[in-house]
């Protein structure tokens, strides 16, 4: 069985938001874990910060590349088209810091809420705000998508 060749044409399309977010919140997720696992709240156990850092980058990028996939990809363009996919990233990692921040205060603070609730919270929010521009260019515009065609995605 072989597929319509429109579906083969478009599959990048939809497969590239999801693939861009995955990739991008993994690298995110090491400078966090190196940063607040190692540097600044040693001690803990690696494995669960390593699994819980190898969870979110897939559940937040498939969640993120969803969305934009369900309410952009094909349905707006331009300017509009990059709005919407910078605001999706920055909601869904707004709300993922607010929910880790919440979880770390309930386990006792191990990784700084207690501690610097501001810091906490502003690690999260500023660079979830930065980046969400950085993948709205990505998979929005015609030079980021090149880029990523060229990276293989």
């Amino acid at each position: 069985m072989s597929l319509d060749p429109t579906v083969v044409q478009a599959r990048p399309a939809f497969v590239r938001p999801i693939v861009a977010a995955i990739t991008l919140i993994a690298l995110g997720e090491v400078v966090i874990f190196l940063t607040w696992g190692l540097l600044l709240y040693p001690g803990q156990n690696l494995w669960i910060l390593g699994a819980w850092a190898a969870i979110c980058s897939v559940s937040l990028g498939a969640i993120i590349g969803a969305l934009v996939d369900i309410f952009v990809t094909g349905r707006r363009a331009a300017s509009a088209a990059f709005v919407w996919t910078a605001a999706i990233w920055f909601a869904v990692l707004a709300s993922c810091t607010y929910l880790c921040f919440r979880i770390d205060l309930a386990a006792g603070g191990r990784f700084g809420a207690a501690d610097a609730p501001t810091l906490f919270i502003s690690a999260g929010f500023i660079p979830a705000f930065l980046a969400s521009f950085l993948y709205a260019w990505l998979v929005t515009t015609p030079k980021g998508q090149g880029l990523l065609s060229r990276a293989g995605l």
